[in-house]
């Protein structure tokens, strides 16, 4: 619970700085469109917490920093194809505010032509990686506990 706190406390400082700048700059984007994508980036990325919590505590930081980093590596190639994009866990955070914000992941505005997927999905698939993780966790702590007492 810990990563969770931190997580939302992050993301309620970054809605604070939205807020603060808002009154100082105009902006294209709403602000609410902006407070929602900031809400669904700690949602799409709740899922993380317990993964990298339990593969810590079963291998080691440099094994847990490594999956991090080609995973962010690999979510970040496969982002630009919506077909990958969708499937790999690591490019949610990034597909969920393309909708809401009318910018392409590059910072690009759609043209109003454009179709843009919507990605609320990515919130639900989330927040239940995130339970399937937490119990892995949790089951395997409770191993770990047994074992050690």
């Amino acid at each position: 619970m810990h990563g969770v706190l931190l997580s939302f406390i992050v993301s309620f400082f970054l809605v604070v700085f939205l807020i603060l700048t808002s009154f100082i700059w105009t902006v294209r984007v709403g602000i609410v469109s902006c407070l929602v994508a900031v809400g669904g980036l700690f949602l799409t990325t709740i899922w993380e917490i317990p993964l990298y919590t339990w593969l810590s505590r079963i291998s080691n930081l440099y094994v847990t920093l490594g999956l991090a980093f080609i995973g962010s590596m690999i979510g970040i190639y496969c982002v630009t194809t919506f077909s990958w994009g969708q499937v790999l866990p690591y490019s949610w955070s990034d597909l969920f505010a393309v909708a809401l914000i009318k910018l392409h992941i590059n910072g690009t505005p759609i043209k109003i032509s454009e179709v843009v997927p919507n990605s609320s999905w990515t919130v639900f698939a989330s927040i239940g990686l995130f339970i399937i993780f937490s119990y892995l966790a949790a089951y395997s702590f409770q191993k770990q506990v047994i074992k050690n007492a």
